[in-house]
């Protein structure tokens, strides 16, 4: 049987199937075929007279996990990690190992009854015999194995048939379910963490009272949705640096008995924050994280232990990668339509028979307006899906939306950046409302109401979609059909930037500047409070961000509690820069850069040369977004160009060997058909402008205490670099009264 990605069989079904035809149905091109032809083969002999079920890469639920063999056998769960061609047994990998059998016993609804065993298989290791032992909460200690004693181990534990083996069959169907003890772990871990920039550091005394009303209001929706037995969809928005994340964070701790998490589909973020939790629980339990790394070395783990790891993996209960939570939801979601369906009446999508509603009454979306289209969602990625074809009905908001719908109540609250669309296939605001207002196969729209602070029709959050709408379209189609579903509240709007009070007019600015709108008297207004310097020379920004970061005291930020020692610097580019190569700095992909992000932003310099503070690594605004450094330099390149002729800006995309102009076309044809083309082609042109934009928007807001940028002054031997294509951004920036140094 297939589920999502994973195959699972009966052991008997499992002992009757070939190598080839297993390896066959494990949709995966990159497993070594070979490896798992030799594991099976040892599999096929170690569960001879055994029943049970089996299941290969099985995808932990609400998580992005993937366990390489599942086996249920009697009332236990074998959780089994291999590692083929191990000569030992590395820490990190009996790290791994456990991990994914604690993260079953905590997070799985039908696991925290039953009891869980890890083994980790290094096929070419040593033999290592250890006594069986095993916790309170039912989770046994590691045990490590080689191929040939696979089978002596699993034999050594009590598999005698209990009177109940129908749990086999619906363990598969198990969700996301934290389990008390674990809820408790992780509010424990944020009412003593001391994150920088996850804490109210007292910076700004207003910014706290805005994020603390708001975190109030929200507060209040939840107890009215459940005690009104209602849905809600709540849009928090704000400035950048007001703190919208941190809201988001608190509000899932504190709303951790209704299911909450944070959810993230910016991979670089959730990997920082879990990154920045993590070590500062190591930070808190430095003789707990020694004794319990040597335990894990010499396989000696005992309770205290478990519990450490306990208390790291808890992090997950409070932020998550929505990738995981997403496929999470197809698993439930029966999203065929049948082909003998009366196709003149209503579809209502439902939830696939035998299936568990969800556990999550509470859901925080964290840049909501970077959730994917309907076409995006139907692109595959590394392995492609079933429903991954043109029958695919279902956006990112739509199925997020429908699962909540198939709940008695439920909040789901959208934390939303202006301006911050940033690359293709994110669908905006604007379908989180159309989803509401269109999508009724999906979701009973009467069942809910929409808070929103009136901000939400600002300029920065006018983004016009496919359908050529904006979200003030949605708002007034809702507003027309059923005006009595919106609730607006100021509240929700976080007015007030959370860095030093003398930075509070940046995001206006900035604003202002990449809309080609910015005079010198809208500098003016910030300069004393948040200089920006300018140069053309790399290394001139590199010796003026080390000096700053050495003589700045936390008065010069208006402000008398910033550590000095901690002001972080950066370099960033914009993800289009490409021919910033010369200087050094190349482009950098999430999905090969991901996971040394927390690094970037983490690590001091004298511990790794990928430390932002090394001034060597360029990250672009798909790693930052939603994240701040201190002191930063932005690296300006000829993809985001001033024209003077036009008084705004130009934007261009390389391709192999030159720049190419993004421009609109005449909406003009000799028939209605090539009218309507280039008028369709119009629309994802300025979408794609509007992305560009954003990139910069994005840059130009992730520091918090001040900025250079670095505009390059090219070079007349290189054509795809000619002075031409910079000279005009600089004289712009130079014109608003931008310092230069």
């Amino acid at each position: 049987m297939h589920s999502g990605n994973s195959v699972s069989y009966s052991i008997g079904e499992f002992l009757n199937k070939s190598d080839s035809e297993i390896v066959g149905e494990l949709n995966d091109p990159d497993l070594q075929t070979l490896a798992w032809r030799n594991q099976i083969e040892e599999l096929h002999n170690t569960l001879q007279g055994k029943t049970g079920r089996i299941i290969f890469e099985y995808g932990i639920p609400g998580l992005s996990k993937v366990c390489d063999v599942i086996l249920l056998l009697n009332d236990k769960i074998f959780v089994l990690e291999y590692k083929n061609g191990a000569e030992d047994y590395s820490r990190a990998d009996r790290e791994q190992t456990l991990g994914y059998a604690l993260r079953l016993k905590y997070f799985h609804s039908e696991s925290k009854d039953k009891e869980v065993i890890p083994i980790l298989v290094a096929t070419d290791a040593d033999n290592i015999l250890d006594p069986h032992k095993i916790t309170d909460d039912g989770v046994y200690n590691l045990v490590l194995s080689n191929s040939e004693s696979l089978k002596d181990i699993i034999e050594s534990y009590d598999l005698t048939l209990s009177e109940h083996q129908d749990w086999h069959n619906e363990w598969e169907m198990g969700i996301f379910k934290a389990t008390p003890s674990i809820i408790a772990a992780a509010k424990e871990i944020w009412n003593k963490q001391h994150v920088k920039g996850l804490v109210d550091e007292g910076t700004n005394y207003k910014s706290t009272q805005i994020r603390l009303e708001a975190e109030n209001t929200v507060s209040k929706i939840i107890e009215t949705a459940k005690r009104e037995k209602r849905k809600a969809l709540v849009f928090i928005t704000g400035v950048p640096g007001a703190g919208k994340t941190l809201v988001g964070l608190k509000i899932s701790v504190a709303a951790q008995e209704h299911g909450a998490s944070l959810l993230s589909g910016n991979g670089p973020l959730v990997e920082v924050l879990s990154t920045a939790l993590r070590r500062n629980l190591d930070l808190q339990q430095q003789n707990l994280k020694e004794e319990y790394e040597s335990a894990l070395e010499n396989n000696t783990g005992t309770k205290k232990d478990l519990d450490t790891l306990k208390d790291r993996i808890a992090v997950d209960s409070i932020i998550r990668g929505v990738y995981g939570y997403k496929s999470e939801i197809i698993e439930r979601l029966d999203y065929k339509i049948p082909l003998d369906y009366d196709r003149s009446k209503p579809f209502i999508y439902k939830i696939r028979e035998g299936a568990k509603k969800c556990a999550q009454h509470v859901v925080i979306y964290d840049e909501s307006q970077r959730a994917w289209s309907v076409s995006k969602m139907r692109q595959p990625g590394r392995t492609k899906k079933d429903w991954q074809n043109s029958d695919w009905t279902f956006s990112e908001p739509a199925l997020l939306l429908w699962d909540m719908d198939q709940l008695d109540w439920g909040v789901f609250i959208c934390l939303v950046g202006g301006g911050q669309e940033i690359n293709e296939g994110e669908s905006g605001i604007n379908e989180w409302l159309r989803t509401l207002l269109e999508d009724h196969d999906k979701v009973n729209f009467e069942n809910w109401d929409v808070y929103m602070s009136p901000d939400l029709n600002g300029k920065e959050y006018q983004l016009t979609d496919e359908n050529n709408k904006s979200i003030s379209d949605y708002i007034a189609s809702l507003r027309n059909s059923h005006p009595e579903l919106i609730r607006e509240d100021k509240t929700l709007h976080l007015t007030e930037c959370q860095r030093s009070p003398l930075a509070a007019g940046l995001s206006s600015f900035v604003n202002k500047l990449v809309d080609g709108d910015a005079a010198k008297e809208d500098y003016d207004l910030i300069k004393e409070g948040y200089p920006i310097y300018l140069t053309r020379d790399i290394n001139t920004a590199r010796t003026f961000l080390r000096r700053r970061q050495e003589e700045l005291t936390p008065l010069s930020f208006g402000v008398n509690n910033i550590d000095k020692d901690t002001i972080r610097t950066g370099i960033l580019m914009s993800s289009t820069g490409v021919r910033l190569r010369p200087l050094g700095f190349d482009m950098k992909k999430v999905a090969d850069y991901q996971h040394k992000t927390p690094a970037w932003f983490l690590d001091s310099k004298e511990e790794n040369i990928d430390s932002s503070d090394f001034l060597e690594v360029a990250l672009n605004e798909f790693f930052v977004q939603g994240l701040e450094i201190d002191l930063s330099c932005i690296v300006w390149d000829a993809d985001f160009r001033y024209d003077n002729d036009i008084c705004g800006w130009k934007f261009y995309k390389f391709n192999k060997r030159a720049w190419s102009q993004k421009q609109l076309v005449p909406e003009t044809g000799r028939s209605e058909s090539s009218i309507r083309k280039k008028a369709e082609a119009n629309i994802k042109t300025r979408i794609a402008q509007a992305y560009m934009r954003n990139a910069y928007r994005v840059l130009l807001t992730r520091a918090r205490l001040g900025m250079i940028i670095c505009v390059p002054k090219g070079s007349a031997d290189d054509d795809t670099r000619s002075p031409e294509f910079y000279n005009s951004t600089f004289e712009y920036l130079k014109s608003l009264g931008l310092k230069v140094i």
